[in-house]
């Protein structure tokens, strides 16, 4: 009888093992299998006239509505009435919304620039009846072509709101911003901050396997615990890998041409544990193999000053100490 069991029991074990095997095979030649950066090129339509942008932030916004945005995520453009001389694109992280942008684009509108919030795609849904917001599983229907689509239309309008036009993106905004400064030569000037091109503690490879891992397979969305009502709750794979996805492409261009944005700045935080610091610098690094001067301005080291560094509702928020340096990057200065 014991020795019928220890058969069942090898038997059991060499199919587990198999399975497991076929599985790790299976991950490994997800691994190899690059996600597609196809069709993240630019392709610019620049509007022109300040009426006719603000029409289609208008458009954009009662589409928004349709869709099931919460009041707190629609899209937003501060405007003085008119063109003027500089408009700024704000472009906001993965899983935050508009609202994270808020304070930090009424400071600068004061400053008599006109200022696009733009809400990124798939972010914000949820009830608007009760102002919930929804599950983080809303990003599975995001891929990076849908954010180049998106990068390209902030600017667009951008252009119509003001006579030269900058840009400044947090995490999944930086890396937004980053194709940005490669792809448009029509800004003047691209913050990037926090971009997120790699995974904290490893190397690109790994970072590239995982996403294409996570490229190709459903979307596993987990909850979590958010301090921001306007936030999805926890992360979504697909959504990392489409930000990824469009870094990658961001720096494949880097290597083979100048980026085309006149003045980049790059903004890094010591204490982020988000963003991988060292795949950012090395962005910065093929830029200026390029030829271009690129600024990178380190925050001071503050102690618990997290990755989002914008939006004041988190715990660790520091908007007095941290939004008057960002002014001044918008400006070409030195903090």
């Amino acid at each position: 009888m014991a020795g019928r069991r220890t058969a069942i029991a090898l038997r059991i074990l060499k199919w587990v093992g198999l399975v497991l095997a076929v599985l790790l095979a299976v991950l490994v030649a997800l691994a190899l299998w690059p996600a597609s950066t196809k069709g993240l090129a630019a392709s610019p339509q620049p509007v022109t006239s300040y009426d006719a942008a603000v029409a289609e932030v208008e458009d954009i916004r009662d589409q928004e509505v349709r869709d099931g945005v919460i009041a707190p995520c629609l899209s937003r453009l501060l405007t003085h009435g008119e063109k003027t001389e500089r408009a700024v694109v704000l472009i906001h992280g993965l899983t935050n919304c508009p609202k994270q942008w808020e304070l930090f684009g009424r400071e600068i509108f004061e400053r008599g620039w006109n200022v696009l919030i733009l809400r990124l795609p798939e972010h914000g849904l949820g009830n608007p009846e009760t102002g919930k917001i929804g599950s983080v599983s809303h990003l599975k229907d995001l891929d990076a072509k849908k954010l180049a689509r998106y990068a390209d239309q902030a600017v667009d309008l951008g252009r119509g709101l003001g006579e030269h036009t900058d840009v400044m993106g947090l995490s999944l905004g930086g890396t937004v911003a980053a194709w940005v400064a490669q792809e448009r030569g029509d800004v003047d000037r691209v913050v990037v901050i926090a971009p997120g091109i790699g995974m904290p503690g490893l190397p690109y490879a790994v970072t590239w396997g995982l996403t294409n891992v996570f490229g190709h397979l459903p979307d596993l969305s987990v909850g979590g615990v958010s301090k921001l009502d306007h936030e999805y709750q926890g992360w979504s794979t697909g959504g990392i890998a489409d930000t990824f996805v469009l870094g990658k492409y961001v720096r494949k261009r880097a290597s083979e041409e100048e980026p085309a944005a006149p003045e980049i700045t790059v903004m890094l935080n010591p204490n982020d544990e988000t963003i991988s610091n060292p795949r950012a610098e090395e962005l910065v690094e093929a830029w200026r193999n390029r030829d271009r001067e690129v600024t990178v301005y380190w925050l001071p080291p503050t102690p618990k000053l997290e990755h989002d560094v914008i939006d004041p509702g988190q715990p660790w928020a520091r908007p007095r100490f941290v939004y008057p340096k960002l002014e001044a990057l918008l400006e070409g200065r030195t903090p």
